[in-house]
């Protein structure tokens, strides 16, 4: 599993997009709408970048996970999408970074916000837990970018909420 990727995209690496998009901010578009620059450190020399605008996301949401796929695209999935009172989503798009574009992908079994998402050895992802409607969540469901879709798998032994996940050597 590749921790980061140095894959320049309209002027971001695309982990400085899953920064951005997992709700981190290393630097912002200013008030007047001009993209600003941030300084990222790498070990042997400080690159500027700057902020580009891309597409909107189908759908606005917080607390979700992004997770980058072994083609360069970005699943984001689940969250809530009406603040934190709202109802979790199943609702899941992909990010194309070459493109800038979202696009809609299968919706998940079962809505979820504050889960994990695991990129697996084989391009599948496993999301597990969360919290939807009052409860936290022992599911878990695996996503194939492939075909888009999204199968169950075994529930966790207990329910988890904003936990992570780490993907073992043995898979």
């Amino acid at each position: 599993m590749k921790s980061s990727s140095h894959r320049f995209v309209a002027g971001i690496t695309v982990a400085t997009l899953l920064a951005v998009v997992s709700g981190c901010s290393a630097g912002s578009p200013s008030a007047n709408g001009e993209a600003s620059a941030f300084a990222s450190s790498t070990s042997a020399a400080t690159t500027a970048h700057l902020w580009v605008a891309t597409g909107d996301m189908v759908a606005a949401r917080m607390i979700h996970t992004a997770t980058p796929l072994a083609d360069g695209t970005v699943l984001v999935a689940g969250g809530l999408g009406r603040g934190l009172l709202g109802p979790a989503l199943a609702s899941a798009e992909l990010f194309d970074p070459d493109s800038g574009t979202w696009t809609a992908s299968g919706a998940m079994l079962e809505a979820r916000r504050g889960h994990s998402a695991t990129l697996l050895k084989d391009g599948r992802v496993l999301v597990a837990g969360g919290y939807d409607l009052g409860k936290q969540l022992t599911s878990a469901e695996l996503y194939d970018p492939s075909t888009g879709s999204w199968n169950p798998t075994a529930p966790m032994a207990e329910a988890r909420t904003d936990h992570s996940a780490t993907l073992l050597d043995d898979g």
